[in-house]
Parts: structure tokens; C-alpha cells; sequence
């Protein structure tokens, strides 16, 4: 995967998370949040079919109304691609959600897939369920 997932830490430098590379800031984020696991989301370009900004913002309007509802504290963040051909995607990283919650979101939310950094810190692709991978 091509991108960077990077975690606002407001004020402070931010987390760059990338996926297969463990992230010891990560793992000392859980630590001070204490939660085992977190999960890289956005609900922009739902399927990655591009929207206008305005409908980007609204539809993670609606995510952060999602995880809020649930009490899941989040951090902003923005999914940025190596390649320049696609912007830069407002995201969150939600503190506490993992491999249980991913199915669910990428249904809610109309995504291929999200990144789900377990205990070990090292973020990972859950794809949608009824994702079809090219081999």
C-alpha cells in the first residue's frame, strides 16, 4: 500500500503510520489512551470513487457523528497517497476499534478497506468483506 496514514497529535509532531511498519508512538499512544488496538478510517471517495469536497466533508460528518454516538474518542488524520494523482483524504484514527468493528465500518461507510493496528502496533489492511482481490 502506497500511503501514508498520518495521525494528527494537535500541537505536537504528528504519527506516520504505514502499513507492515510497526510504529512505537503508535504503541505508546495506546498505552497512554488505553486501548489495545485503533483503526485508520475515512468515509471519503466511498468504493474510491471520487466526490466533490463538499460531499467528503459531509460524509465524515457523519462518521465522527457515528463514532461520537458510541463514545469512540478519535484523532484526526489524512490518508496521503505516495502517488500525487490522488488528494490527500481527511480521516480519523478511532482509539479502541479493531478487527471486530472493521467489517461493520467499511459496510457503513462504503470503504474498500481500512487499517487496523492491533496490539502490536503494526497497521494492516482488513478489506471489505465482500471485497475481490485481483491475484
Amino acid at each position: 500500500n502506497a500511503t501514508t496514514y498520518r495521525v494528527d497529535m494537535s500541537g505536537t509532531k504528528g504519527i506516520d503510520l504505514r502499513i507492515g511498519v510497526t510504529n512505537p508512538a503508535l504503541a505508546a499512544l495506546h498505552a497512554e489512551r488505553s486501548v489495545a488496538c485503533s483503526m485508520f478510517v475515512t468515509a471519503c471517495n466511498p468504493f474510491g470513487a471520487a466526490l466533490t469536497d463538499e460531499d467528503n466533508v459531509k460524509a465524515m460528518a457523519a462518521l465522527i457523528d457515528h463514532l461520537d454516538a458510541r463514545g469512540i474518542a478519535w484523532l484526526a488524520g489524512m490518508g496521503v497517497g505516495d502517488d500525487s494523482d490522488w488528494s490527500p483524504e481527511p480521516s480519523v484514527l478511532a482509539l479502541g476499534l479493531g478487527d471486530n468493528d472493521a467489517a461493520a465500518l467499511c459496510v457503513e461507510f462504503a470503504q474498500n478497506a481500512v487499517v487496523v493496528c492491533s496490539a502490536d502496533a503494526t497497521p494492516r489492511l482488513v478489506l471489505h468483506p465482500r471485497a475481490i482481490v485481483e491475484p
